[in-house]
């Protein structure tokens, strides 16, 4: 059984996000902490030709890389067991007194592990940083209206015009209709081209600036449910 956080640490929901998040917190104590390698091996490269006798042949060149993995068995309050997968800084041993953190989207029953707060050695550790990236991402940002092709568009029939204007005033002979236009037309296709440009420029800093600081309040949040942890 999870502890209920309150509810201003419990739910989080940012005017641009996608979902609401839901922390949850559970009580427990460290029973077993286990560390193990695999060794993982793959080829590559290799091959050749044998044709009536005479050829080559390469042999494939084999890799092999080893990892460390890591779990710490979690026993809560209610009895119930179950593993976490962390990774080798984690500062936590059998024995430890400690809540694990995670969080979920409202009406999603994947919980991910945000962190564990070890009160034995008051200290915690977690992915906080990755997951506001993550977070990042679920964030609703409504997109600019793109007036740029209107803006070349007003602009290429307004150019138009003046031409047919300028040339009426003094004289087919000395201002080419057609070359008037075509110029007109080659200037407001540019100018639409460029403020097209600036646009979606503009769009995606505006992007970036609203995802970046939903993300930051998101790992704000996170902290605040850590420190509230130190007390219970």
């Amino acid at each position: 059984m999870s502890a209920v956080l309150p509810d201003n640490l419990r739910w989080f929901n940012h005017p641009n996000s996608l979902h609401v998040a839901e922390f949850i917190v559970e009580h427990g104590t460290i029973v077993a902490d286990k560390v193990w390698s695999e060794t993982h091996v793959h080829s590559s490269g290799g091959g050749g030709y044998i044709q009536q006798g005479t050829g080559y042949v390469n042999a494939p060149t084999v890799h092999s890389s080893v990892q460390t993995k890591r779990e710490l068995w979690f026993r809560n309050r209610e009895g119930q067991e179950y593993a976490i997968q962390v990774g080798e800084s984690v500062k936590a041993n059998s024995g430890n007194d400690v809540s694990v953190v995670w969080y979920t989207w409202q009406g999603n029953s994947v919980r991910y592990q945000l962190s564990i707060v070890n009160r034995t050695t008051r200290h915690w550790d977690g992915i906080v940083g990755f997951e506001s990236s993550y977070y990042r991402n679920l964030c609703n940002v409504p997109s600019p209206q793109d007036s740029g092709g209107c803006a070349g568009g007003c602009l290429v029939v307004l150019v138009v015009i003046l031409a047919i204007c300028a040339a009426i005033a003094f004289g087919v002979n000395q201002l080419p209709i057609p070359a008037i236009v075509a110029a007109g037309v080659g200037l407001g296709i540019f100018a639409s081209v460029q403020s097209a440009s600036k646009e979606k420029e503009k769009k995606k800093n505006t992007t970036q600036q609203v995802r970046a600081a939903a993300a930051n309040a998101f790992d704000v949040h996170c902290r605040k449910v850590i420190d509230s942890l130190w007390k219970t």
